[in-house]
């Protein structure tokens, strides 16, 4: 039983889920996720029946941009399946009259060009724009020994011939191609890195590869295609803000009237800017809910010179742009003195209190404010 649950637990652990974006280059068709992606989930970027024959690509995200790379089966062999050096030690030179060894001379590279040229015609339909992958689109095996075979025979007629080096590279890119040729060379998959922003923008560029023997520019278009796709956070991050806010915290400012202490008018109820830090977590599409911390001055009201903010966020709309907060707000104020008065009633004022007293005191009061998302 205890071996059911460890397994159960590691599946849980290992499966995680994949949010999956799609091109189809015959269709034409562009897929995103039914259900958005997260910053949680691996994300893959698939492109289906690419043709690395004839197109060739750039996806760039905020952070990254991805090239796409010219196919090991469509560059010269490095020799790693075997050498020339190999290749001519099979052979035995036999010396003929020069009349006889001019005539296989031109047999043989005559019957050389010809199976390469078998050859190159099988690549043909690569250069399809609709071409999709088949296994059975390999080279033929037997034009391969054909080919091995009829340079056994042009090395045998004329062991000097430059041209042998050239088809002997052709012989080991043609077994190179069969031998990697497979179908993740027309579907590429692509691994996005983390996603750290609440917004994924993506720009796909295809453009035709130039190649020696033709240019595709008046035959395919160059394609480019963005998207953007909003980015659900299940994990917590932080933000910044800044906007204004009310408050009903003020720093009164006393008189005496008629032998009693009064708050003047317009004391109360402080008004004015604040920049908040805040640690939020997404809900859903556009809403988000955390906490905030961060300071307020107010210009209107209040007679403080900074407040400090707490309290709970709600974002909405698009990008999560617009924040309600609301709160507890702490600041220092002006209290009344006990030595106002002439008891701690505080009914009646000392004799001949001309100037009201006052010392500085922590006070903590109701706060709302409205402010704009900045990093975002």
């Amino acid at each position: 039983m205890k071996q059911l649950i460890f397994l159960a637990l590691l599946l849980i652990s290992t499966c995680k889920v994949q949010a999956q974006i799609s091109y189809d280059f015959i269709s034409k068709e562009l897929k995103i996720p039914k259900n958005g992606i997260n910053d949680i989930d691996k994300t893959f970027i698939t492109l289906f029946n690419f043709n690395p024959f004839l197109y060739k690509y750039t996806i760039t995200t905020k952070t990254e941009t991805y090239n796409s790379e010219i196919p090991k089966l469509l560059k010269n062999s490095d020799g790693n399946i075997f050498t020339i050096e190999d290749f001519l030690t099979k052979i035995k030179i036999q010396s003929t009259d020069d009349q006889s060894k001019k005539i296989a001379q031109e047999d043989a590279k005559k019957e050389v060009l010809k199976t390469i040229f078998k050859i190159e015609k099988c690549f043909l339909k690569f250069y399809d724009p609709n071409y999709q992958f088949h296994p059975n689109h390999k080279i033929p095996d037997d034009y391969l020994s054909e080919l091995e075979t009829l340079l056994s025979k042009l090395v045998l007629a004329d062991p000097t011939n430059s041209d042998i080096v050239t088809y002997f590279n052709k012989l080991i890119s043609y077994k190179k191609f069969n031998t990697l040729f497979n179908k993740e060379l027309f579907n590429k998959t692509i691994k996005l890195g983390e996603l750290d922003a609440d917004i994924l923008k993506i720009n796909f560029t295809f453009q035709p590869i130039e190649t020696e023997i033709t240019t595709f520019d008046s035959i395919l278009s160059k394609d480019s295609i963005n998207i953007e796709l909003p980015i659900q956070r299940k994990k917590g991050y932080l933000t910044y803000s800044t906007g204004l806010f009310i408050s009903g915290l003020g720093n009164p400012t006393y008189a005496i009237q008629n032998k009693k202490i009064i708050e003047e008018e317009g004391s109360g109820n402080a008004f004015g800017f604040n920049a908040l830090a805040h640690y939020m977590w997404d809900v859903q599409k556009n809403t988000a809910l955390g906490f905030h911390l961060g300071l307020g001055t107010p210009f209107l009201k209040g007679n403080l010179s900074v407040v400090g903010l707490a309290g709970v966020t709600a974002a909405f709309g698009k990008k999560n742009r617009f924040l309600l907060n609301t709160g507890p707000t702490f600041g220092m104020i002006k209290a009344l003195s006990s030595s106002n008065y002439k008891d701690e009633k505080k009914d009646t004022l000392i004799d001949g209190l001309s100037e009201v007293k006052t010392y500085q005191k922590l006070k903590a009061n109701w706060a709302f404010s409205i402010t704009y998302n900045l990093n975002k």
